[in-house]
């Protein structure tokens, strides 16, 4: 059987696209663009690093790669038309479609957040006439392209998306953007507190911290010993107590994952999905209790 190549083993690569769907003018001009970024024309990284440089990209039509580019806008403009088609539903009067409207529009809130957040590891970007040429020739997403590119040429072996900034564990800078440029970039990609200079993420190991665990406990507590005070102050407690029991266990779920969301391999999308479908089902679920426990306290229907 074939050996697997030992951890330490490097190669050595030059920095250049070589994309065979693409014209040599839009090969060189990503290329620049690489070499910008990772600050030299030649780089050794660990061997088994994906080298995705002669990967044909340009499969779309110019005008597709055009929509995708702009995407943030396409999303946002149909979750708000799905958001509002779900409220007007409220015109049949039931009780169904207030529970639809609200889940509609917290599942539309967290996943216009995620592709928000997804923009944001996308720290570098090309030249805007790089990017029409691109475009012209059917690369959907220049961005995305050249930070795939640099994180093969800076020895990347785990992927940097959304799933690694809000769960944490890659949350650190350890290299400054003189030292290293492209290695840089790789930490700028899942950084909480993007900085310039090497250090961890704002408030880690801090009071800071510690303060939102403070606070749903707190208020878990004040809403159980608020009870006798009020008319049906049961109500308080039915609603904040399960929710904040299920944030505390998201929470202690986030930092098991730690691990796991930094082994994640790049190009892993899939992988990055599961582990932000259960926060977005807490915020969902979170909702309709909300809403379920306000229709048996107000009796609407």
């Amino acid at each position: 059987m074939p050996e697997h190549p030992q951890r330490n083993e490097t190669e050595r690569r030059f920095v250049r696209s070589e994309d065979p769907s693409l014209s040599p003018e839009a090969n060189r001009l990503l290329t620049e663009e690489l070499r910008e970024v990772v600050g030299r024309e030649e780089v050794e990284v660990p061997v088994g690093t994906p080298h995705r440089a002669d990967h044909p990209r340009a499969n779309h039509s110019s005008v597709m790669a055009t929509i995708i580019s702009n995407r943030a806008l396409v999303i946002v403009s149909f979750f708000a038309a799905i958001v509002v088609g779900a409220i007007i539903s409220l015109a049949t009067g039931s009780y169904l479609a207030v529970l639809a409207a609200v889940a509609v529009h917290a599942l539309g809130t967290m996943l216009v957040a995620a592709g928000a957040v997804q923009l944001t590891t996308q720290v570098e970007h090309v030249a805007p006439e790089t990017a029409a040429r691109l475009e012209a020739e059917g690369v959907a997403d220049p961005d995305r392209v050249l930070s795939q590119l640099v994180e093969d040429f800076a020895g990347a072996q785990h992927a940097g998306g959304v799933s690694e900034v809000v769960s944490g564990g890659a949350n650190e800078r350890t290299v400054h953007g003189d030292d290293d440029p492209a290695k840089a970039m790789l930490e700028q990609r899942t950084a909480m507190t993007p900085q310039a200079r090497p250090g961890r993420a704002g408030g880690e190991a801090s009071a800071v911290e510690a303060l939102p665990w403070w606070v749903v406990i707190g208020v878990m507590v004040v809403s159980v010993v608020a009870v006798p005070f009020f008319s049906q102050g049961w109500v308080v407690p039915l609603v904040i107590v399960p929710l904040g029991i299920g944030w505390m266990a998201m929470q202690r779920w986030m930092a098991r994952a730690d691990q796991a969301a930094g082994d994640r391999p790049t190009g892993d999308t899939r992988g990055a999905q599961r582990r932000l479908a259960p926060l977005t089902a807490f915020v969902v679920i979170g909702v309709i209790w909300f809403m379920v426990v306000m229709q048996a306290v107000t009796g609407f229907v």
